[in-house]
């Protein structure tokens, strides 16, 4: 017995077509849609029988040529099967259809519901839809947002002709903290405290300095407001990075010049003549804060004493010149790196 298949096209009961047909397709349906009419060619006397996977028969013609179908509500491919039985009783073989079920289903968006100003966030939209349209103008399940406050992002999902769903995903902005910091002195020496103050923004839960010498980390704090010392003279970079209690950071690094520490330099001798050359024994300071100099005739009478980093010995004694020879000095000073250092020696008085 020869058996009869199902017609490519579908009669549909509905307002709005099922969709745009594939070759392997009968038809194209929504989920959910109810009363789609499938049919077989008519038989005088013949009797049919359906199976509908993914769907309800809903009704029947007296012959079963022709079925409403209500459809589920999952989406995919469904398949049809039609068998004929003739009056004469002869069943016929089996025949299959497919219908491809457009989903319907729900659009969402995927992403973090609070970022950090001026930090790149991606939004990603997941569902079976065809097409995402958002409402900053992007397509595509996928976008890449940076807002400046508080912004409400909404995603379209397209289905074919099956209709839409949207989603709206809140997202909000808060805000960064600014790091920013002081230091002094602002001209260290090695060995001397650097006292680092913090002068950022506030509301930050969290500092962390480092210290740097070469690029590599030599020191680090998590205090508001640490001291470091730094062992070698040069350009040394701290960096700091402050944290809010939002997660929100930012960093701030700044150059300092670390001098090599004290240096005095002190003649051997001087011509205190008046002709205006080299009249004055003076030691020449640098990174010194403060001194004690004097200078000892070779009895060991005193006849300088100063503690001006600015004054020097003219030569003079009760004010006046003493005689050419050798005599002693001391200097005693207290360096930036607030330490004390002695240095004596001879000088001579040539006139």
């Amino acid at each position: 017995m020869k058996s009869i298949g199902l017609y490519f096209g579908v009669m549909l009961l509905l307002a709005v077509s099922a969709g745009k047909a594939f070759s392997q397709y009968i038809d194209t349906a929504c989920i959910g849609e109810i009363h789609a009419m499938y049919r077989t060619g008519e038989r005088v006397g013949s009797v049919f029988f359906w199976t509908v996977e993914g769907g309800t028969i809903d009704s029947t013609s007296t012959d079963g040529s022709k079925i409403w179908v209500n459809w589920g509500m999952t989406g995919g491919v469904k398949k049809i099967t039609v068998r004929e039985r003739t009056k004469e009783g002869c069943p016929g073989s089996p025949v299959d259809a497919l219908v491809l079920l457009w989903p319907t289903g729900p659009v969402n968006i995927f992403g973090p519901e609070q970022v950090c100003k001026g930090n790149d966030v991606i939004l990603e939209a997941k569902g079976d839809a065809d097409m995402y349209v958002w409402n900053t103008g992007d397509t595509g399940d996928r976008i890449t947002v940076k807002p400046d406050f508080d912004t409400s992002f909404v995603v379209t999902g397209f289905f074919g002709e099956c209709g839409h769903n949207s989603s709206l995903h809140d997202l909000r902005v808060k805000y960064r903290p600014q790091a920013d910091f002081a230091f002094s002195p602002t001209q260290p020496v090695i060995y001397e405290d650097v006292d680092f103050t913090y002068t950022g923004t506030n509301n930050v839960d969290f500092w962390d300095w480092e210290f740097m010498e070469n690029d590599k980390t030599t020191g680090s704090s998590q205090l508001t407001n640490p001291t470091h010392t730094f062992t070698k003279a040069g350009v040394k970079a701290v960096r700091l990075t402050v944290k809010n209690s939002f997660g929100c950071t930012d960093s701030i690094t700044k150059y300092i010049i670390v001098e090599s520490g004290i240096n005095v330099f002190i003649p051997t001798g001087f011509t205190p003549n008046d002709d205006g050359m080299n009249n004055v024994f003076k030691p020449v300071y640098e990174n010194v804060l403060r001194t004690e100099f004097s200078v000892l005739d070779r009895w060991g009478e005193v006849v300088f004493k100063t503690t001006s980093l600015d004054e020097g010995w003219d030569g003079k004694y009760k004010g006046a010149p003493v005689p050419d020879g050798i005599f002693v000095y001391f200097v005693q000073v207290t360096g930036k790196d607030n330490k004390n250092y002695v240095f004596n020696g001879t000088v001579t008085v040539l006139r």
